[in-house]
Formats: structure tokens, sequence, C-alpha cells
């Protein structure tokens, strides 16, 4: 269920696992708490719903702080959760706090359950209009909404000014993929997260983090590309990986383009995504 004024998101939050650290807590929940608070300028209330059974083992604290808030009636809910409750800011901000876990950003291992696991989702609204979307156990819903006139132009800037501390997440636009062009046959998209190539009979796509380096060959109108293995030596992963690798196509060594200006492009998309989100491949 969602509000009729309900925009599409603009922006999204993207994460490199690999990279993304802070200095306590868990970093994914640390990062997203800075985004929420430099939405707070911008917002009068947030709508949350959460598993009380998960909050009442892990989270006792946040529970009782929920249950402070004044419960959402069944024709303003945003959700398809039992349960929505509202906060009204800055009157409940630090019911709000405790909930998100604003001080611990889940240093303690039973509240980061509870983050992560047991609040289903929330939303940060100004008036009717979305500011900020979460679904915290799924990481592709980090969602922004930046542009309706009302939205201050600085919104947008004061979350990438807050995200500076974290390297390793960074904002792009929802309008994927960054880049896309066909060639022999084969479609190809490169998003922030992964390279997608599409023939007639399949999908294949690839995790950037496993990118090693990419080499431009301008004569030849190719990318040569080398990715990553796992060096998991545990038997059990090395079984997956061995039973995963029978249905799945191998990383492309060689990326062709049509014209000097898709390889450009290309070239471009890789050395923005590289220095947002801190990979470790080259590009050369």
């Amino acid at each position: 269920m969602t509000s009729p004024s309900t925009p599409s998101p603009t922006h999204r939050l993207v994460w490199n696992s690999d990279a993304l650290q802070c200095d306590h807590g868990d970093p994914t929940i640390a990062a997203e708490n800075a985004v929420v608070r430099a939405t707070f300028a911008y917002a009068t209330t947030v709508h949350l719903a959460l598993d009380e059974r998960t909050f009442e083992k892990n989270h006792p604290a946040g529970l009782d702080a929920f249950r402070r808030l004044s419960p959402v009636a069944d024709d303003e809910r945003l959700f398809r959760h039992d349960g929505e409750r509202r906060v009204r800011l800055p009157e409940h901000a630090d019911e709000l706090a405790t909930i998100l876990d604003f001080a611990g950003a889940g240093s303690d291992g039973d509240v980061w359950a509870a983050r992560l696991f047991g609040l289903d989702e929330f939303a940060v609204l100004d008036g009717e209009r979305w500011r900020y979307h979460s679904i915290p156990h799924e990481t592709w819903c980090r969602e922004l909404y930046c542009d309706d006139e009302s939205t201050p132009s600085r919104y947008l800037a004061d979350v990438k000014r807050a995200l500076d501390e974290f390297p390793g997440v960074a904002v792009f636009p929802t309008d994927e993929p960054l880049c896309s062009w066909r060639a022999a046959g084969i479609g190809y998209e490169l998003t922030p997260e992964v390279l997608r190539l599409t023939t007639e009979a399949s999908t294949s796509a690839f995790r950037l983090r496993s990118l090693n380096y990419v080499c431009a060959e301008p004569t030849r109108l190719e990318l040569a590309s080398q990715w990553r293995r796992s060096n998991s030596s545990s038997l059990p992963r090395r079984l997956v990986r061995r039973l995963v690798s029978r249905f799945t196509a191998d990383p492309p060594t060689r990326l062709r383009f049509e014209t000097r200006a898709e390889l450009d492009a290309a070239v471009d998309a890789l050395h923005t995504v590289r220095e947002k989100l801190d990979y470790a491949f080259r590009v050369e």
C-alpha cells in the first residue's frame, strides 16, 4: 500500500561492501542513519512498521520507544504491515533515534539484528511528499525522492556530504544503467553494481566488486577485462562455487563496441563508479 501522492524515487544508495566501513558499529546501518539524519531537515513525519517479537528479543528499548508512538489509521497507512506507527518531527525525534539505533549504529549484535531484520519498513516524509524510503533487509531499497519543486536543491548535496565519512557508499540516480550498448548480438548494461550481458537466450550479471582491471583498446573497439574468483578454501564453499559455475556464464574477458563514443562512455562510467564506491579494480 502506498500513498497516491508517492512519486517514483529519483536516487538510491548503493553499497560496495568490500570498502564500506566506519569507526564503530555496523557500517551499513551507520551510513543509512547518516542519510536519515540529513533528511530530517526536510521532513515532518516518519512512518515505521516493525516486528515486535524481534525487537522484544533483541532491542527492547527500541520496542518501548515504538509503542510510545501514535498508531496510523488504516486509511492513512503507507505500508502493508500491521501496526504501522507515525513519528512527528521534531517532537518524537528521541524515540526515532532509539528505534533506528542512532547512538550505537549496530554496535551491539542483538540491536543490529533488530535494526536490520526486525524493522520491516520506514519512510521519511515532508507532509505528504516522500523524502526517503527503506526496507532494511532488502539492500536495493534505500530510495531518495528529489525531483519535485518543494525539495530544496541542497537536500541531495546534504545527503552526499553526510556520506563523506563512509567509503564504499554513494548516491546514484535510479535511471539505470549508467551506460548501455550492443555489439555482435550481445546487449551490455553497466550499472553501479554489475555488468549485465543479454543475448536472445539468456542474461548474465557480473558484480563489479569482482572486477580486477579493464584495459581500453581503442583500435579494436574493445575493453579487455580480468575478474577475480573467490579465494575461499573451505570445502563447502568450493563445492557450492563448483556447482553454481555449472549453471552460470564465465565473466567476459573482452567487451566489444560498435563505436568509439560507446567505448569512451563505458570507460568514463567505470572511472565514476570506481571513484564513488571505492572499487579495487583498475582502469587502464
